[in-house]
């Protein structure tokens, strides 16, 4: 019984021991708790400020840095423009030359002034072609092609004769003479007149007027506007002249050509610069024939003659030799 009290009163005393300490250690724990919830939310409130600071310091960063960037663009967009336009410059400049090359340098160099002879450097331009086109074709200036004429000629010499006198032009065709041709080659010689209607190819009435060949009124009724001036190569080594006339009346053109012979001698001085008319005093003209055509001649004791002949009704072929007289007969009745 004493024992069961005794163990009862322990219990009791080790149940109050409990209860004295359970509170105090109660009181412990939410303490500690409290004061670690403080700590905690201390270096919470902490790193929340280091990291407001650190998003802050970041933007900043991210902003200057976008600044900067804009900046930098603005600066270089000039420099591309600045290299767009120096090569939309450079572009326009050969377009240019190009042009200027095509167009207007053949027309400078083509004009001819009355009585001055200037002596045009060479003036030589590169090709652009070949940022145009893969061709590899040389870039030779363009050759007008030849006037038409009532024979076919491999070669011609343009005269405008409101530029020059009439002096002038026979010293010329004269020139042209001495050049020389080779045998069969014919040369055309063009003779035109600027108006205030422009540039036109003259009749032969014009002419025949012009040269001062004294040609019998007769002749000049029933001419037609037609006619060829040239010169014809022949197998001596010579350049012979020629004049071809187109007649519109057979009878008249007989006619106004046995009036005009006594001064066809002095009619072909005063066109191709020869002598006909100084050779001899005995001019006077007879019949011939030459391939079954009636021919009338006149030839000089010096050798030089000329002759005339109908090679249809209405042509009239005129030329400085006999030779070149049968050569154009050939000719001219293929035509």
């Amino acid at each position: 019984m004493a024992e069961l009290k005794t163990e009862t009163g322990q219990e009791v005393r080790e149940a109050l021991d409990s209860k004295k300490t359970s509170p105090q250690q109660l009181i412990r724990t939410m303490r500690s708790d409290s004061a670690e919830a403080i700590k905690q939310q201390n270096e919470t409130s902490v790193s929340i400020a280091l990291a407001e600071q650190q998003k802050h310091e970041r933007e900043r960063r991210e902003a200057l840095a976008e600044k900067q960037s804009s900046q930098e663009t603005a600066s270089v967009a000039p420099r591309r423009i600045g290299r767009w336009a120096m090569m939309f410059i450079i572009i326009f400049l050969i377009a240019l030359s190009i042009l200027a090359y095509m167009f207007v340098l053949p027309k400078l160099t083509a004009v001819q002034l009355p009585k001055i002879s200037i002596p045009l450097p060479s003036i030589s331009l590169p090709s652009f072609s070949k940022f145009f086109s893969n061709d590899t074709a040389s870039s030779t200036p363009t050759v007008a092609p030849l006037a038409q004429s009532m024979l076919h000629a491999q070669s011609e010499k343009r005269f405008d004769i409101s530029m020059l006198p009439a002096q002038q032009i026979t010293i010329e065709i004269s020139a042209e003479k001495q050049l020389g041709l080779a045998s069969g080659m014919i040369k055309n010689l063009y003779f035109t007149e600027t108006t205030e209607n422009g540039v036109g190819e003259i009749s032969s009435m014009r002419l025949l007027a012009f040269m001062n060949t004294g040609t019998p009124n007769m002749l000049i009724r029933t001419l037609d506007k037609q006619f060829m001036a040239g010169f014809i190569g022949e197998t001596d080594g010579t350049t012979t002249p020629f004049l071809i006339l187109k007649i519109s009346d057979h009878a008249l053109g007989i006619a106004g050509m046995l009036e005009w012979e006594a001064r066809l001698s002095q009619a072909f001085d005063n066109i191709f610069g020869t002598n006909y008319s100084l050779n001899d005093t005995n001019q006077d003209f007879h019949d011939i024939t030459l391939d079954k055509k009636d021919v009338r001649s006149f030839s000089a004791s010096s050798g030089v003659s000329i002759l005339y002949v109908f090679a249809n009704e209405n042509t009239i072929v005129i030329a400085g030799s006999r030779s070149a007289t049968e050569e154009l007969l050939s000719l001219v009745e293929k035509i």
